[in-house]
């Protein structure tokens, strides 16, 4: 039998700027938050624009009050483009682990789901700072 996680048990990471994505040809959807209670953050940018996409990653971190090097975790799945948006948040020091191949099955809501358990799990890349900070 499997319990539910209590808030009181929950401690994030205060440390941790979460950010979703969601690609689109023309416009890209983000959000962003800090832990499981607080509302998130939504914007919305032009495609592909990755100034814009390291601004808004800074302004997130000035709006929820994260101050010096915080680490920045991701889940985007490789879409028509290939892996490259996956390989240049890697290389920018975001922790982005890659959804499998499989799962394009499956509904978006489960995605999500699968997407936000392994931003909160543990990776390799966990902790590492940003160098979008």
């Amino acid at each position: 039998m499997t319990r539910a996680t209590r808030q009181g048990e929950y401690k994030a990471d205060p440390r941790v700027l979460y950010m979703a994505f969601e690609p689109g040809i023309s416009e890209w959807k983000l959000a962003f938050t800090t832990d499981l209670g607080r509302p998130p953050r939504f914007r919305g940018m032009p495609a592909r624009d990755l100034g814009r996409l390291e601004g808004e990653v800074t302004a997130a971190q000035a709006w929820f009050g994260l101050k010096g090097t915080v680490a920045v975790r991701s889940s985007c799945e490789a879409g028509r483009d290939g892996f490259w948006l996956h390989r240049y948040l890697v290389a920018h020091g975001v922790d982005n682990p890659q959804l499998h191949r499989e799962l394009g099955t499956l509904k978006k809501d489960q995605k999500r789901l699968i997407a936000l358990s392994k931003m909160r799990g543990t990776s390799a890349l966990c902790g590492r700072p940003a160098a979008m900070a």
